[in-house]
């Protein structure tokens, strides 16, 4: 049996999950599906059923609400004030690790999303590449922030200190650097989890992009049999409600809670494992599980802080969205969906972005952004009468024709097998 390494970036759970997608599909057609990933997403992967073999032991990521952590509201962009060897001799160290455990298992290909060592270990061992890829994440793009939207360059668009430690850890391991920092991304194979509609790129020639639509993982769990008698009982059209996976406020959460319900939805409100203290009714149901998009698609209006697979799954259900962003990239995915008239974008702070610093762990780092919530209750009313319209359910039934004929995980699979070639069982 030939072997496939998954590699997504251990922080963010839509990577996690587009991966076991992918995975999925692949074991279905007789490959071993090995992932090398930690971090506090990792139970995902472990609870889908698949091996776990990581070569590096990424810390856990504070999932506190941002305004918990002491962290800005929101980022437009950020850099560190420090980097260079510290950050090198990091890469260098993770790389080499994941380089032993490819030498091991010795996979025909490597499935990376977002992940930095995915690059260096694929051109270290000679292994294929396939990169998942996005707007913000294009190797075409030469832009260390992708903000297709912002007039004036942002001032944090700097790129070559993060270039230099890049570029001296692919010198140490005898592999070609980088022009310019989207270029870590690049692979053999590009796979953009989305539509041209959703997901528009200045096309490079040199990296041309398979569209496969939305991949959504399937839920080993049995459905939760609360969740469908409430959704059975309920009369009142839903508001699919989540926190998000990295990203949230529960402020945020609920005054959008207490908003919807005076304009008459029912909310399922799906917190994950960080939940916290909101008020319950029999308009309310909360439940942690926010990944089972079975219950989802009973629902008429999603609202989320706009990460690229809550996105793509809330459309491929059918569903406008209302957007709170937390930092640039989801504020990216709220405008396109306004734009498809398919989304309503909601700023935690309508003001002009602001430069300002501050820290994360030890860190210093200097961002462009909000540092205060400015978010009033009608703003939120207003999105969701917007969101309601004939015009936004119309158009977001459009976009997920569009998203389910592209092909989701079987069409990945099929480019990743033409990728690889030769038999599946050896």
């Amino acid at each position: 049996m030939r072997t496939l390494i998954f590699m997504p970036n251990h922080n963010g759970m839509g990577h996690i999950t587009r991966a076991i997608a992918l995975a999925q599909v692949l074991t279905q057609r007789g490959w071993r599906c090995v992932f090398d990933v930690s971090g506090p997403n990792a139970w995902l992967v472990k609870d889908s059923g698949f091996l776990i073999h990581p070569s590096v032991t990424q810390s856990m990521r504070d999932m506190r609400p941002r305004f918990q952590q002491g962290l800005p509201p929101f980022v437009l962009c950020q850099r560190p004030e420090i980097m260079g060897t510290i950050v090198t001799n990091r890469l260098i160290k993770e790389v080499q690790f994941t380089m032993r455990t490819i030498n091991q298992i010795r996979p025909a290909a490597i499935i990376g999303d977002m992940e930095p060592r995915a690059r260096l270990a694929g051109l270290a061992t000679g292994t294929p590449l396939v990169s998942i890829v996005q707007q913000q994440w294009y190797p075409g793009h030469r832009e260390r922030w992708r903000i297709w939207w912002y007039k004036v360059p942002p001032p944090f668009d700097e790129q070559e200190e993060e270039v230099a430690a890049y570029n001296a850890a692919a010198s140490e391991l005898g592999v070609p650097g980088i022009e310019y920092f989207s270029q870590q991304w690049e692979g053999d194979l590009l796979l953009c989890p989305s539509i041209p509609s959703i997901d528009r790129l200045e096309l490079d020639a040199r990296y041309p992009v398979e569209y496969v639509g939305a991949l959504l993982h399937e839920e080993h769990k049995t459905p939760d049999p609360e969740v469908e008698a409430w959704l059975d009982k309920i009369t009142r059209p839903i508001v699919y409600m989540t926190t998000g996976g990295t990203y949230h406020d529960t402020r945020v959460i609920a005054l959008a809670l207490s908003t919807v319900k005076k304009q008459g939805f029912a909310v399922l409100l799906a917190t994950g494992r960080q939940a916290g203290n909101f008020p319950r009714s029999m308009e309310t149901l909360i439940t942690v599980d926010y990944l089972n998009w079975r219950f989802a698609r009973r629902c008429s209006i999603a609202f989320h802080h706009g990460g690229h697979s809550s996105t793509i799954a809330a459309l491929y259900s059918g569903q406008p969205s209302v957007i709170v962003p937390y930092q640039y990239e989801q504020e990216g995915q709220a405008r396109r969906l306004e734009a498809t008239r398919t989304g309503v974008l909601v700023p935690l702070n309508p003001g002009q972005y602001k430069a300002f610093s501050f820290t994360v762990g030890s860190t210093p780092f200097f961002g462009l952004g909000h540092d205060a919530v400015r978010l009033a209750p009608e703003t939120i009313e207003s999105a969701f009468c917007r969101a309601k319209s004939c015009e936004y359910m119309n158009e977001a039934s459009r976009l997920s024709n569009e998203l389910r004929k592209a092909g989701g995980a079987q069409r990945g699979a099929d480019f990743i097998e033409q990728l690889v070639g030769g038999p599946r069982w050896c």
